[in-house]
């Protein structure tokens, strides 16, 4: 956004070195000013080419410049992962400028605090009669993410303000902008599963995909092309299992595994429908003793381990995401609000998505007047998801300090009263609205790759630890299914409502009652947080050839019917994670021992009895 606003700041200067050979009357347009902006993208290369191209056209022919005209161009920062100063130096190695004679001129680039000011001087006179442009070319790695098989592509926007005609003060010139702007790709990149704006256009140029932008589309917001319909991820779960039981010897674990052990619970990524989420299982350590699903569709794997030792559970496999191309994406329903509360009135499994909660508190006078607002000036469902959705980005600031510093959980009600904000408030304060406007709602809990950089980042070289979980919204709408809606992630100005191949779902929280956790701990022992054990997801995006190698996996899905029958709560379940079924595994045994021991004693001593009687026995 910042080249656009350098390149105006250099056409308002411009009238100061304007001279005029005799004085006429402004024209309709005296001055057309253009600035044309090309990205050409290789796939699957990691840069871009970006050209850039600065035309002054003058149709008053009282008007000129003379050659040697200082002209500047800004080349912001927009963020790279390789840092400034190596991405500064790549765009510098890269760097050429140009005239429209194909004269390359000579130019100096000093450092800014966010990016590098380029200076060069016009080669000839400019009039009615020699139409000029500057362009500027270089590489960049910042407008192009490549993440496993996916590859993100940005176009800048340009500011909010930015004005398409203007009347020069000193002369009194009528001043005409244009922009353009448009992403070159070649033929064999895959097709774009999300474009951002719906306004681009595409068509095809010689061997070029062509993603055209119109400038009032780029007004304060950048364009957004996502190449690619299948995404793979491998992950890992490690769950370590502390002892918690520091009495019974380890010993006794190779008499009875009944003795001393708790029993973990711990989600799996789900399946889920609206990206065709489906997860394949390459191994799991020890062998669980149950793989069930819940009413939500979350899964998740049961562990029996010893309390008395120190141990761990070890989880590996991949998710598959599969979203269709741009054109064949599953819409919204346009439905009217009255006609789709009606649906959700009939079915009653929606009853529980409209309750309020320990932090969705809907009935709190504060969140019922601004869900009543929002739900007022709505006519039909697709446009009230929409001006929630806005609602949530344009009032919540996102909280850098809150996440460092404990990041403790405040709810729907704190949060829309002004309390700091991460993508927890942000999802509890839009389901809390939701419901209070009788909209089907619940809170999903995964991964991903966060755009606004301030959360996760999955790795393509490595499988890297996740340091934090996200949180975002889901809405029931008929004929559809979940949709996911993510306030948080729309701070990087894509609309984040509908399928998407950058979340990764792990499982899905209706009430807080369900206390769905990554992690649940069923033990006879004392039970604090600490005993739990540390909780590691490691993740890692694959492109489609390594995950073409992947081999002998299985579907969860798979592994859910093979356990179905055996059953979670039993006995067993009892005996192990109770003190009194602790208790009975070392009494049992211990009166059984005592009862056979006294009865060998009473056997014993009955046939003591009987010798002693046959030996004191007279004889006649």
């Amino acid at each position: 956004m910042k080249i656009i606003k350098y390149l105006l700041t250099t056409i308002i200067l411009l009238s100061s070195s304007l001279i005029s050979s005799t004085p006429v009357a402004a024209l309709a347009e005296d001055f057309v000013i253009s600035t044309d902006l090309a990205i050409e993208y290789e796939y699957p290369n990691e840069y871009v080419d970006l050209t850039e191209k600065y035309t002054i056209d003058i149709n008053n022919q009282s008007y000129f410049y003379k050659s040697g005209l200082e002209q500047t161009f800004f080349l912001p920062d927009f963020g790279s992962p390789n840092g400034k100063s190596a991405e500064r130096k790549f765009k510098k190695d890269s760097l050429k400028v140009t005239d429209s004679e194909g004269v390359t001129l000579k130019y100096t680039v000093k450092d800014q605090a966010d990016g590098m000011l380029l200076s060069t001087n016009t080669s000839i006179l400019i009039n009615s009669q020699n139409e000029y442009a500057i362009t500027v070319t270089y590489r960049t790695h910042e407008l192009v993410s490549i993440n496993g098989n996916i590859a993100n592509l940005y176009i800048p926007g340009i500011p909010k303000d930015t004005k398409f005609v203007e009347k020069e003060k000193q002369y009194g010139l009528n001043i005409k902008y244009k922009y353009t702007a448009a992403l070159y790709t070649n033929k064999t990149a895959p097709t774009p599963s999300y474009v951002q704006p719906e306004t681009i256009s595409t068509s095809q140029t010689g061997n070029a995909i062509k993603y055209s932008v119109p400038a009032t589309s780029r007004l304060g917001q950048n364009a957004w092309i996502q190449l690619g319909t299948n995404q793979y991820y491998y992950f890992k779960i490690v769950q370590e299992t502390k002892k918690t039981d520091p009495i019974t010897p380890e010993s006794i674990n190779k008499i009875t595994d009944l003795a001393s052990s708790n029993i973990y619970k711990i989600a799996l990524p789900r399946e889920y429908d609206e990206t065709q989420q489906t997860t394949f299982i390459k191994s799991i350590n020890p062998k669980p003793y149950k793989i069930e699903r819940d009413e939500e569709g979350n899964v998740f794997a049961l562990f029996k381990v010893p309390a008395n030792i120190e141990s761990e559970v070890v989880i590996e496999g991949y998710i598959t995401q599969f979203k269709s191309s741009q054109q064949n994406s599953k819409e919204i329903p346009n439905i009217g609000i009255s006609e789709y509360k009606e649906i959700i009135t009939a079915d009653n499994k929606m009853e529980q998505y409209l309750k309020t909660d320990k932090y969705w508190e809907i009935y709190d006078p504060n969140i019922q007047k601004i869900s009543a607002d929002l739900l007022s000036s709505s006519k039909t469902l697709k446009e009230l998801i929409l001006n929630d959705y806005k609602y949530i980005i344009d009032h919540f600031d996102y909280s850098y300090e809150k996440l460092s510093n404990g990041n403790i959980r405040i709810g729907a009600k704190a949060a829309i009263s002004g309390g700091q904000t991460i993508c927890m408030e942000y999802s509890d304060a839009l389901t809390a609205i939701f419901r209070a406007q009788g909209i089907p709602a619940r809170i999903a809990i995964g991964y991903g790759n966060d755009p606004t950089g301030a959360e996760n980042k999955i790795s393509n070289s490595q499988a890297l630890r996740q340091e934090i979980a996200h949180q975002w919204t889901q809405v029931w709408i008929p004929d559809y299914g979940w949709i996911s809606i993510d306030p948080t992630w729309g701070e990087a100005q894509r609309e984040y409502i509908g399928s998407d191949l950058d979340h990764i779902l792990w499982y899905a929280v209706g009430s807080s009652e369900e206390k769905i956790a990554d992690t649940t701990m069923y033990t006879a022992d004392s039970l604090t947080s600490n005993n739990i054990g540390d909780y590691k997801i490691y993740l890692q995006a694959l492109n489609s050839d390594l995950y073409e190698k992947v081999h002998g996996v299985r579907d969860v899905a798979e592994l859910v019917n093979e356990y179905k029958d055996v059953k979670t709560f039993n006995v067993d379940f009892t005996i192990r994670t109770s003190l009194l079924g602790r208790v009975l595994v070392f009494v049992i045994p211990a009166v059984s021992i005592f009862i056979i021991v006294f009865t060998l004693i009473l056997i014993i001593k009955s046939l003591v009895k009987r010798l002693s009687t046959k030996k004191v026995q007279p004889t006649y």
